[in-house]
Order: structure tokens, then sequence, then C-alpha cells
């Protein structure tokens, strides 16, 4: 689940991708380009993806620092299991490993309205969450 960036730059940087494919259909979209891009108008869902994380890091003896959250796909698509599955990944990365967020990050209307703490963002950029013991 946590696989390098193809990306030179993030290349160090592991990444999780919950889909292949986004409902928004950007006519801008880089990830159109991708190898396992579906085709317009469909999203294929990694299942058990909060699993696969928890048990890859698990048996890491060194942890990643960052993660780069879904950089082939927006997480925030208007798809409920996307939305869930964002919200319970996020949630276990910032909870479980997170240095900024002490532990704390609430919602409401699971799906809809997302809030996290607002020194969760302190020092982050996009969706690089640097992560690290508590």
């Amino acid at each position: 689940m946590l696989t390098p960036s193809s990306l030179a730059c993030l290349a160090h940087v592991p990444t999780v991708n919950l889909t292949a494919g986004c409902a928004h259909e950007c006519r801008y979209c880089y990830a159109r380009g991708y190898l396992t891009y579906p085709g317009e108008g469909k999203v294929r869902f990694y299942t058990n993806t909060l699993v696969k994380v928890r048990e890859e890091l698990r048996r890491k003896r060194k942890k990643p620092t960052t993660v780069y959250f879904s950089p082939s796909s927006d997480p925030f698509q208007p798809v409920p299991e996307v939305l869930n599955m964002a919200y319970d990944v996020f949630s276990f990365l910032l909870v479980s490993y997170s240095r900024c967020t002490a532990g704390k990050v609430s919602h409401s209307q699971r799906g809809h309205t997302w809030s996290v703490r607002p020194a969760a963002m302190a020092g982050v950029c996009g969706s690089h969450w640097p992560l690290g013991p508590r």
C-alpha cells in the first residue's frame, strides 16, 4: 500500500492511493495519463486500504516520516466509500503517527464535514503529512 512516488522529487516519500480514477472527471487532471486510469467516470476503489496500511506500518522497522496521501486521485470525491476510507486512513495516520495532532481528529456526519485541529496543518504542504512518534 505504501509505494514510492514516481515523481523524482518525492521518490523517498511513500504514497497511499484510495482509488484509481476519480468521480470529478476534471479535464485538466494529470491522473488521466496514468496506466491505472480506468477511464472516464470510472472509479476503482482499493479495498482494505486501512487494514493494509496498518499492517505494513506495523511490520516496518523504520517508519516513514511523511506520507503523500492520494497523489493520483482526490480523496474527497463525492463517493461515500471513498470519503469514509479517506477519513479512516487519515485518522489512523494522524492519531497513530502524527507529531502535530496530539491524537485528536474530529468529524461530524462522517464523510461530510471534517475538522482536524489547526495545529495539524502547521508546516504541512498539500497532502504531505509529517508522521512520527507522539
